[in-house]
Parts: C-alpha cells; sequence; structure tokens
C-alpha cells in the first residue's frame, strides 16, 4: 500500500473511532479558514494586549505588545484577500 493510502485509511480509522479526530483535508480546511478570519486575528491580538496588561516584566510586555500588532498585521492582510476575492467575483 502506498503511503497516501495508508494515511488516508489511517485517517478514516481514526475518524471511525474518535468522532472528533480531524482527517488531513479538513485540518486544512480548518487552518486555510483561521488563516482568512480577520476577526479571528484581531481576537487573538486583543488576548496578546489582555496578557500584556498583566505582565509585571516591561521587556516581557513589550514583547507581548509586539505579538499583538503582528495579530493586527495578519487581520489586515486577511481584510486584504478577502476584499480582492470579492473583487474577482
Amino acid at each position: 500500500m502506498d503511503p497516501e493510502a495508508a494515511e488516508t485509511s489511517e485517517s478514516r480509522a481514526r475518524s471511525r473511532t474518535c468522532p472528533t479526530a480531524l482527517t488531513e483535508s479538513s485540518r486544512f480546511r480548518m487552518t486555510r479558514n483561521l488563516m482568512d478570519d480577520p476577526e479571528h486575528w484581531r481576537a487573538r491580538a486583543e488576548e496578546a494586549r489582555v496578557h500584556a496588561e498583566q505582565m509585571k516584566d516591561p521587556e516581557t510586555r513589550r514583547m507581548m505588545l509586539g505579538i499583538a500588532e503582528s495579530y493586527e498585521q495578519i487581520a489586515r492582510r486577511a481584510d486584504e484577500r478577502l476584499r480582492d476575492t470579492q473583487k474577482s467575483k
């Protein structure tokens, strides 16, 4: 049996024994949907800002705020992709 077929067979078996198990294709779709969801990334940014407010160490707080800004940048890119997709329809 080739490795790809074995993986597919294994994924199906896992799905039968564990209803919440994800197949490779469903993981890809889920990941893809998150990458294209600006609200998901804005929520992560807000979460990072909340954590930053609770941090005592200034350098760690600065780093967490940088992470929040990175999430905001990802959200802006997701917005751009959505606009581009809507324009092309």
